[in-house]
Order: C-alpha cells, then sequence, then structure tokens
C-alpha cells in the first residue's frame, strides 16, 4: 500500500528539515545515486550539525538549498542556489553556491551492478576559500529488499587561493527496505585528507503524493570514529521531486 500526503502535509515535512534542524555548510553528507528520471524536478534541502565538546570542535551550523531538473534519460543537472553556514558568535554566512551534473551510464540491472558519474563545480564567497572542482564515480548495487550506494570522489582547488593536492572522499550506504516509506540503515564516510572518518544509522524512504508527486527523506546521526572527525553530526535531508 502507497500512503498519500496532502499539500498541508508536505509543507509541514519541508518546513521542518529546513527550519528544525541546525545544520552545516558545504554539506559532503551524502552518498549519491548513480539513477535519474526523465523530465523530473527536484527541490532540494540538506542539513547537518556538528557536536563535540572537545577543545578545537566547536559547533557549526548551515543548511543548504537547491533545484535540479533531468534534461534527458541519463543527465542530471542541479544548482545549489544558497549554501549557509553558522558559527558560534555570528550569523549565518554565505558560504556559496553548486553546480552538480549527474550522469547516468547504464540502465539500472543491466550490470552486476550500475554506474553513474558525478561532475560538480562550487564557488565559495567566504574570503580564502578555494572554488572546487569534483569528479568522481556512483555505483549502486539492489539485491532484493537490500540496496548499496558507494561514491569515490575526487576534489580539486581553483582559483587564486587553490591549493595543488587534490582531496579524495569516499561514501558507502546500505539501507533495508521494509516498506517505500520507511527503509534503515547506516553511512559511512572516509575522508582522508581531514582524518576525518565517520558511521551511523540513517532512516530513509518515499512519500508518495498525488499525481506523480512525492517527498523522499532521510534522518540520522553519524559518529566519529578517529580524533580528526567531529564526535556526532545529526543529519537532516529532504527532496520534493514532480513532473
Amino acid at each position: 500500500m502507497l500512503f498519500r500526503f496532502s499539500g498541508p502535509v508536505c509543507c509541514l515535512l519541508v518546513q521542518l528539515i529546513t527550519f528544525s534542524v541546525p545544520v552545516f555548510a558545504d554539506d559532503d553528507y551524502i552518498v549519491y545515486s548513480p539513477h535519474v528520471v526523465k523530465g523530473q524536478t527536484e527541490i532540494e534541502s540538506r542539513a547537518y550539525a556538528v557536536s563535540d565538546s572537545r577543545p578545537g570542535f566547536a559547533p557549526s551550523n548551515g543548511y543548504l538549498l537547491s533545484l535540479g531538473h533531468t534534461f534527458t534519460d541519463y543527465w542530471k543537472s542541479e544548482v545549489y542556489v544558497s549554501e549557509y553556514q553558522h558559527l558560534p558568535g555570528s550569523g549565518n554566512s554565505l558560504y556559496g553556491h553548486e553546480w552538480e551534473n549527474t550522469f547516468q551510464l547504464t540502465d539500472r540491472g543491466e550490470y552486476i551492478v550500475d554506474w553513474g558519474f558525478l561532475a560538480a563545480y562550487s564557488q565559495h564567497t567566504l574570503p580564502g576559500i578555494a572554488d572546487t572542482l569534483e569528479l568522481g564515480p556512483l555505483i549502486e548495487k539492489d539485491s532484493g529488499r537490500l540496496q548499496q550506494r558507494l561514491n569515490i570522489l575526487a576534489e580539486k582547488d581553483l582559483g587564486s587561493n587553490a591549493t595543488l593536492r587534490y582531496a579524495l572522499r569516499g561514501g558507502y550506504a546500505l539501507s533495508y527496505r521494509v516498506t517505500n516509506q520507511f527503509q534503515p540503515g547506516f553511512e559511512a564516510y572516509y575522508r582522508p585528507i581531514d582524518n576525518a572518518h565517520q558511521i551511523g544509522p540513517m532512516i530513509q524512504g518515499e512519500l508518495f503524493l498525488a499525481n506523480g508527486k512525492e517527498v523522499e527523506y532521510s534522518f540520522g546521526m553519524l559518529r566519529g570514529l578517529n580524533n580528526g572527525a567531529p564526535q556526532n553530526v545529526i543529519v537532516a535531508r529532504m527532496s520534493y521531486e514532480f513532473f
């Protein structure tokens, strides 16, 4: 059975993720899918909050909002229209903008895993922070109710504040589909350049609305695995998709 939600309920969910959750900008806490849906438009809000009692790990909050559209059966383009961060003792600051492109390289189930590719350019507005180019493969495997995703992404600084080195990061997600609306699992992140590695439980799902519209959500908490990672990060993501 598919649960269907009215317009007011959808608006309430979007407000909860956008305004109730303190978050941090320049959000790397997501494991991308290689799949796109031709003709689909998406409004997405992502957020997280860093909590750590150790010296040198001040709580950092922020959020981002994006608008995307899938123009073909293999190409989705997304613009992050606002990326804000909040540091202790200061207000919200505009962190930057991003142009992100997802390319689906194989059909679902065509090979043992499904392949895609991510290409993204970020322009940062805060002083001293370089613009960045991010590239890498997106991998997904569905086995019945079990889904696995793996991203391996390389980031390169650009512009006058650039350094010569590349930054590599990886993300892995596993979820089990109890129903379309409730899919528990976990996510793990590997960031050797920051010496920060994290893992934690996540809950995600799809809420089906009328006329082919839907809301996708995910919530969870990540725990630092080493001294270079924040102790706790609360993650919240929500997207509204329609044709």
